[in-house]
């Protein structure tokens, strides 16, 4: 899943230089996977140096692993000696092996990366059902959506393969980026309001407090105007809403768009899970949504 947000599913337009700052711009879960990578890779480039070392007959004291910091690291002694006494080209090529196994290996990781499908044939199958959950981070969010459930569509869209489920949370944090709020790209909904429902306003005193009644506004042409919010649960909501919508031309004439109010960029992100009738509701940050629930396109074709 790091692989595809960094290198696969970001369109060339919003392929930026990033900062690999853990616990900001990449989740401390991941950098296992971080460090592990950068760990073989550095294994694998001191190996080249040693090899083409050997090969042109420069002397070595040794080679090994030591402790950096707080991950392994490898190292090479050549014999300043015997390496001053060896030719140029022998020097660079010696100097240059390393970053030569680096590539060598990357194109070995690609190649295997590229040809998964028929590597994992004879355990896992994928299919248009949907992505699988392999692993929830998040202990509340843990205890509606477990390991091996099959998502089908997030805020109604299908999700059928793993670009999909990538595409979602996309597309709403360049809008977010864009707009500087979650309003807009299915957060709004069309709903049947009753006079009564505008009067309770209680919760959107403090809508940082956990409730299960949410703050709510229609959409006027003053989203600010304190006479519009009203508290309801967010499954009300979302449950009986008819469609999507942006503004009140969306809906029909006896409904109203309605959409979160006062929650920063938190938006309702609303799973459907098969073989469930109802959807799990989130709610959150999209990139803490994505990152807390990690999927899958391949399926096991057996379960021990």
């Amino acid at each position: 899943q790091l692989f595809r947000l960094l290198f696969v599913s970001a369109k060339r337009e919003d392929q930026i230089l990033t900062l690999i700052i853990p616990g900001v711009s990449i989740p401390m879960s991941q950098m296992i996977y971080i460090l592990t990578t950068l760990t073989l890779n550095a294994f694998f480039h001191e190996f080249g140096h040693a090899i083409a070392a050997v090969r042109d007959s420069v002397h070595i004291h040794g080679c090994g692993i030591m402790v950096l910091w707080f991950w392994l690291a490898a190292f090479v002694d050549f014999s300043t000696h015997s390496l001053n006494q060896a030719s140029p080209i022998k020097r660079l090529r010696i100097f240059a092996a390393g970053s030569w196994h680096n590539l060598i290996l990357a194109l070995i990781c690609l190649l295997l990366f590229h040809q998964r499908s028929y590597l994992l044939y004879p355990m896992y199958y994928q299919d248009d059902s949907g992505v699988m959950v392999t692993q929830v981070t998040d202990p509340i969010l843990s205890s509606h959506v477990r390991p091996g459930d099959i998502v089908r569509s997030v805020n109604g869209r299908l999700i059928s393969h793993l670009d999909e489920w990538d595409k979602v949370f996309q597309e709403h944090e360049r809008l977010i980026a864009s707009n500087g709020s979650a309003v807009g790209l299915r957060n709004r909904y069309c709903h049947r309001l009753s006079d009564s429902e505008l009067i309770e306003k209680d919760c959107c005193e403090n809508t940082l407090e956990s409730n299960s009644m949410l703050c709510w506004t229609k959409s006027t042409e003053n989203l600010e105007d304190q006479s519009f919010l009203f508290c309801k649960e967010p499954k009300k909501i979302v449950q009986q809403t008819t469609k999507y919508c942006t503004g009140k031309l969306d809906c029909q004439p006896d409904e109203d768009c309605v959409g979160l109010y006062g929650y920063d960029r938190r938006m309702i992100f609303s799973i459907l899970i098969e073989s469930r009738s109802r959807p799990v509701l989130y709610l959150g940050y999209p990139s803490q949504l994505y990152w807390s629930v990690l999927v899958s396109e391949y399926k096991p074709r057996w379960f021990w």
